[in-house]
């Protein structure tokens, strides 16, 4: 594989939200991947530029040397560091905010794989083989999590895409100058339930992908998919004529007035989507046909029968019979529960109240009630929320 740089269109609900590249270089020590992707997110009416970058140095060899991600919107700022030390140490320090870096060593039982390195390890692995399905795991460094991926391949063909662009003088826009054909996979990534299809080519690199919720990016020409979106990003949604609000496109509409204590089923039909690749069964829910069946948990709320649970916060000493709930207590990198400021605020909301419903009923309300209502493209950390208290879903449950 020579060095290179490839370019591609972003679009949700039918028109371009932004632009991506990636760029693979030899370097001296071996081999250095960078990513960007710029995207104008619009949810509710308002819209967040957002930069996400990430840098991999990668040995000859594909093995993990180092790298750096980084997300920036107007809301946040969050960059991740990491260096894999010896084979068994990964040195991780993320800065999301809060008062100062936070630094962890995580052990690693098998080389890392980051998920941008998973087509270039099923190109020079030779595993890019129609019917073939393999079981990676892959290390995301924005979330710190190691998670199992179901990958398969599904088919393979040639692939068709704009490979240079010429500026058009009667509407100022470039247009398709020349196509190329490439060999390429279909792959199947499938991971907590969710399916992901991209089409890979045959050294390692993407050359259309499409995510569940309608991200889609494909691969052209620079100045196609870079030059006409600064040039007219807002226009060409609107000759999309359909709309590119996140929340528009992904919201899923009830229809109906519900009051939970009166509610023993929920039966909820789904229409209109494909269920293919998601994981709707376990536990009190079921999927029969088009609608998912929940039952109402039994013996639990602020009154259940039942001892009334001590509470414990990490920096308080804690008996041993509890020490099951060490591993669920400990601090995170970006859910601090030793912070200080973190267990104060909940020893306020509580009070002196200890059965288990009404302290969680508590420590929603107050969430609630608290954090300025506003959708926030970020990856959350509970100490910085708690400072600026604003977010959406995803600031309101890392701080709960």
């Amino acid at each position: 594989m020579g060095p290179g740089a490839s370019y591609y269109t972003v679009s949700l609900g039918g028109g371009p939200v932004g632009y991506a590249s990636s760029t693979v270089d030899t370097i001296a020590e071996g081999i250095r991947v960078q990513d960007v992707m710029v995207l104008d997110v619009e949810a509710l009416g308002s819209m967040q530029r957002t930069e996400l970058t990430t840098d991999i140095r990668l040995t000859r060899e594909l093995h993990l040397v180092s790298f750096q991600g980084a997300l920036t919107s107007e809301a946040a700022r969050f960059r991740v560091d990491g260096r894999v030390e010896g084979d068994s140490v990964l040195l991780v320090e993320v800065d999301a905010g809060a008062s100062r870096p936070q630094r962890q060593r995580v052990s690693l039982a098998r080389p890392v794989v980051l998920p941008a390195l998973l087509p270039l390890r099923l190109a020079f692995g030779g595993e890019l083989k129609a019917g073939k399905t393999y079981a990676i795991r892959l290390f995301d460094p924005m979330l710190l999590q190691e998670r199992e991926v179901a990958v398969r391949v599904l088919a393979e063909s040639t692939v068709v895409f704009p490979d240079s662009a010429r500026l058009d003088s009667a509407s100022g826009r470039w247009v398709v100058e020349r196509e190329d054909t490439v060999h390429a996979w279909r792959i199947s990534q499938q991971y907590g339930g969710v399916a992901v299809e991209s089409w890979v080519d045959d050294v390692g690199r993407v050359v259309s992908a499409v995510s569940p919720i309608g991200f889609r990016m494909e691969r052209t020409a620079f100045e196609l998919a870079v030059e006409n979106w600064r040039r007219d990003r807002s226009g060409a949604r609107l000759a999309a004529g359909r709309s590119s609000d996140l929340i528009e496109t992904t919201a899923i509409a009830a229809g109906a007035v519900l009051s939970p204590e009166e509610v023993a089923t929920l039966k909820v039909r789904l229409a209109n989507v494909s269920l293919a690749g998601f994981d709707l069964g376990g536990g009190r829910q079921r999927l029969v046909g088009d609608t998912l069946v929940v039952t109402r948990e039994t013996g639990v709320g602020p009154d259940a029968a039942g001892p009334r649970p001590r509470l414990y916060f990490a920096r308080l000493p804690m008996p041993p019979s509890d020490s099951a709930l060490r591993a669920a207590l400990a601090a995170e990198l970006l859910v601090q529960s030793d912070d200080p400021r973190i267990q104060g605020q909940a020893r306020r909301i509580v009070g002196r109240e200890r059965r288990a419903g009404l302290v969680a009923g508590l420590l929603t309300a107050w969430v609630y009630d608290n954090l300025e209502k506003r959708v926030t493209v970020s990856v959350p950390s509970a100490a910085q929320v708690l400072e600026d208290r604003r977010g959406d879903c995803n600031e309101h449950t890392v701080l709960y």
